[in-house]
């Protein structure tokens, strides 16, 4: 979710290896919370053989896409070259250059999560233009065809299509604009902008047209159905590597969780904090949010049903025709099932990172991306309306949307104290240090152990630039018990 942050002093994030590249590294960097060299270095290495491994299984790639795509011997199918290879922060893309490009396909082989999405959006949200799945296969050699690929009328119907659509030079499903390629030169256009929001809109009520009785995600089963069981699957938690879990009958243990996944991450970052006083803040800001989550739980929602929401819903999954029109969305492995009151404006519609927004800005833009929603939702269902702009409007005004912000986000200690703690009349250094001591029982003990932890880590970035690289020790690479 909420990842694209600009570190200042007090702010931490996990690593996240798009972020910092060792071609970069500079002994300075150590001081950084954003970046961490040491990390940076190893996953750089770990990159390099990933991208070999698939170097060296070209012609495996290229037998998939000539099977799932019916193509014939006379057809041209050429793997791109490693260098126009797209890497994400959990996968990479290799473009695929076909005589034919009529019939562009997104074959994803990483996750059950996103094969049941696809399936279900398929079947309930067709308003959604999203890429065809012709098929997908696991680690363990399982593979996957669609149903629509197997008989033999059907093989024959497609080669038919395929022949007219070459002689009618049908373009592609995909526009060929990412809406992250126009956002920063467009974004200030009031027409486009109406056009993005609108269209934002009716991705949002469409997901949502259909509750679903447990907070999860969906997941392809060996008997290829798909069901809500699998823990939901958040770009957030996937990126904090939190432990598989079960899915939630109710939002409190959720958000629980939640927090408390915020907590074992700041524990097990020896960058997280800069000194002793930036350790209260942190902490501190864990234990207010703790202490109000209850209050932006609404009871009547707890127990569901809970909207399917995008949880990575951001400018390069977007793609849109030179007048802003969504024309297809694609990295659909996290969707989820949700509380309500999580239903969030995009951050990334104000034109800054998350911890850079102002509060007077950004409200205008949730009144007119809610005012799309209502819109959307009042075309849809003209008796009554929807529950969503309902809800967003709400949040907005109570500032539940920063709550449900911060624990989504590796910014959670900027946005506390800049968006949730100025609604309270209490004195913020004496918050800080009630709070914080209040966080766990041992809170000194971990202030200590953030101090030593931060020496020692300057020490590994440090080693990077000797020839006698240091190994971190068993106690810094795991969180405090």
């Amino acid at each position: 979710m909420a990842t694209d942050a600009q570190p200042e002093r007090g702010e931490s994030r996990v690593w996240q290896p798009r972020g910092c590249s060792t071609s970069k590294l500079d002994s300075d960097l150590h001081v950084t919370p954003d970046c961490s060299p040491y990390l940076g270095a190893g996953f750089s290495i770990a990159l390099q053989k990933f991208y070999g491994d698939l170097s060296r299984q070209r012609d495996v790639i290229e037998a998939v896409v000539r099977h799932h795509l019916k193509l014939d011997d006379r057809d041209s199918c050429i793997v791109a070259t490693e260098r126009q290879w797209i890497r994400g922060a959990f996968n990479v893309c290799v473009p695929i250059e076909l005589a034919e490009v009529q019939y562009p396909g997104t074959v994803d082989e990483k996750m059950g999560c996103e094969v049941g999405a696809y399936v279900w959006m398929q079947e309930q949200c067709p308003d959604i233009r999203i890429p065809h799945l012709y098929g997908f296969g696991f680690s363990d050699g399982r593979c996957f065809t669609h149903e629509k690929q197997r008989p033999f009328y059907v093989r024959i119907a497609r080669i038919l299509q395929r022949s007219l659509r070459r002689y009618l030079r049908y373009t592609t499903v995909l526009s060929r604009y990412m809406l992250s390629n126009t956002w920063d030169t467009e974004r200030e256009n009031p027409v486009k902008r109406h056009t993005l929001l609108q269209g934002l809109a009716l991705l949002f009520v469409s997901l949502a047209r259909i509750p679903q009785p447990r907070i999860g995600s969906f997941q392809f089963n060996d008997d290829c159905t798909i069901s809500l069981s699998n823990r939901p699957l958040s770009c957030s938690l996937m990126l904090w590597e939190n432990k598989r879990d079960c899915t939630y009958p109710c939002a409190e243990p959720y958000v629980s969780d939640l927090i408390t996944c915020q907590d074992n991450m700041f524990l097990s970052d020896p960058n997280a904090a800069f000194d002793d006083e930036d350790c209260r803040g942190h902490m501190a800001a864990r234990s207010l949010v703790r202490l109000l989550s209850h209050r932006f739980i609404n009871r009547e929602h707890r127990y569901g049903l809970f909207p399917l929401q995008l949880t990575d819903v951001n400018r390069s999954n977007i793609y849109v025709d030179k007048d802003w029109n969504i024309t297809c969305l694609i990295d659909l492995e996290w969707i989820c099932a949700l509380p309500m009151e999580s239903l969030l404006v995009p951050y990334w519609l104000s034109g800054h990172a998350i911890n850079k927004i102002s509060e007077p800005e950004f409200d205008k833009i949730q009144q007119e991306f809610i005012h799309a929603v209502e819109e959307e939702e009042r075309n849809r269902i003209p008796v009554g309306g929807g529950f969503l702009a309902r809800i967003m409007e709400e949040n907005r005004y109570s500032g539940a949307s920063w709550l449900w912000t911060a624990v989504y986000s590796s910014a959670m200690y900027s946005l506390v104290w800049k968006h949730i703690y100025p609604r309270f009349p209490i004195d913020r250094v004496k918050a800080e240090e009630i709070l914080s001591g209040c966080w766990r029982e041992d809170s000194t003990q971990v202030i200590q152990d953030k101090a030593d932890g931060l020496k020692e880590y300057k020490q590994l970035v440090a080693s990077l630039f000797t020839s006698h690289p240091v190994s971190p020790s068993p106690a810094s690479a795991s969180p405090s018990p």
